[in-house]
């Protein structure tokens, strides 16, 4: 599948048109069937501002690639560690409190 290809399956799952697209982005009406019949994609601001219109990441517009997600992976891996960290602060300083009241009770 090519960038246009890609482009008209989106708007069919989007329930857009082209000629929205071509609006939305301030490029020719023609300029998809251009890249089309040409074989070619548009300049980078082009490809990013169809990409955000169309809520996909750049890379997958181009090449047809997903990004994988080790970011979020790692993010969530990342929250783990905080708040395992933030529970073992918290029982820490529950004892130290404990420690300090009971040493007021005597």
């Amino acid at each position: 599948m090519d960038f246009v290809e890609r482009i008209d399956l989106l708007l069919k799952e989007k329930n857009l048109k082209r000629s929205a697209l071509c609006e939305a982005v301030e490029i020719d009406s023609t300029s998809i069937s251009v890249w089309k019949k040409r074989g070619t994609i548009p300049s980078g601001d082009v490809c990013v501002k169809i990409a955000k219109y169309l809520n996909v990441d750049v890379e997958y517009l181009i090449t047809g690639c997903q990004k994988k997600e080790p970011e979020k992976a790692q993010a969530k891996t990342d929250n783990s560690f905080i708040l395992q960290t933030l529970s073992t602060l918290q029982n820490d300083i529950d004892k130290s409190f404990k420690t300090v009241i009971d040493a007021l009770k005597k």
